[in-house]
């Protein structure tokens, strides 16, 4: 296998890579330093935690699409090929086959998921990257009836609710993609990532559960002032419940 990996400052200059925290962006440097020849990593959890991140910043890096995911834990580096040119008496190939062939490459060299997978183009502006997020069998399970389909008793389809992703080191947060992308966008990636942490944290220690987590994290950040509050972090070894105390001071 080659010792050497390589960053094109085409992936790590662009506006979305910059907009990152600065967690996932280290993140995203150790994971493509231990990468294969291919661009897979098989212990990202393992690195994350090595390295002082959290397990949100691999959430965003997946958001931001810049790793793809496997159901076998494996991730993949999406921009590995426009990084890295290895040397073919150098290259040594993945042994992870099966990750291999559920993805492809676009035109560009940029892995994709094969087959039914949806993909959100984001077109580059200036320094901005063109990135895609996939979302196919590989992160999500997909309904067993295509979109059109009808049921074998030809009724239509009952409509397709929200796909939930787990966020938080202990996966007690569920959020959909369209609740996690608006409380981004309306709050910042720094400020929801911690709130994220905190409220993960808060249900595992006291065992509390809520139904609607988009709605908690936004009273959360609303009862400590919006999102100028994440300037204001203590460190809190106990909590309490947010609607008696705020979990950011003033």
């Amino acid at each position: 296998m080659a010792d050497r990996r390589m960053f094109s400052k085409t992936v790590i200059s662009s506006d979305l890579f910059i907009d990152m925290p600065v967690s996932a962006q280290l993140l995203y440097f150790h994971l493509g330093m231990c990468a294969d020849d291919d661009g897979f990593v098989n212990n990202p959890k393992q690195i994350q935690r090595g390295v002082g991140c959290n397990i949100d910043d691999l959430k965003i890096l997946q958001a931001k699409g810049f790793i793809i995911p496997f159901d076998s834990g494996v991730i993949v580096i999406t921009h590995w090929n426009v990084n890295n040119q290895i040397r073919k008496d150098r290259y040594r190939e993945t042994s992870f086959k099966n990750e291999l062939n559920l993805i492809t490459k676009d035109k560009n060299g940029i892995y994709i998921t094969a087959g039914n997978q949806t993909v959100t183009n984001r077109q580059p502006t200036d320094n901005h990257l063109e990135t895609q997020y996939s979302i196919g069998k590989v992160s999500i399970v997909k309904d067993s009836l295509g979109e059109g389909e009808s049921e074998p008793n030809g009724s239509p389809p009952p409509p397709s609710k929200p796909k939930f992703k787990i966020f938080g080191e202990y996966q007690h947060v569920k959020l959909n993609d369209e609740q996690y992308s608006k409380l981004i966008s309306e709050f910042g990636e720094a400020v929801i990532s911690e709130y994220i942490k905190r409220c993960d944290e808060y249900v595992q220690q006291t065992g509390k559960k809520y139904k609607d987590y988009n709605l908690t994290i936004r009273n959360w950040i609303s009862k400590d002032g919006g999102a100028k509050a994440v300037k204001a972090v203590a460190d809190k070894s106990k909590y309490t419940d947010p609607y008696d105390v705020p979990l950011f001071s003033d």
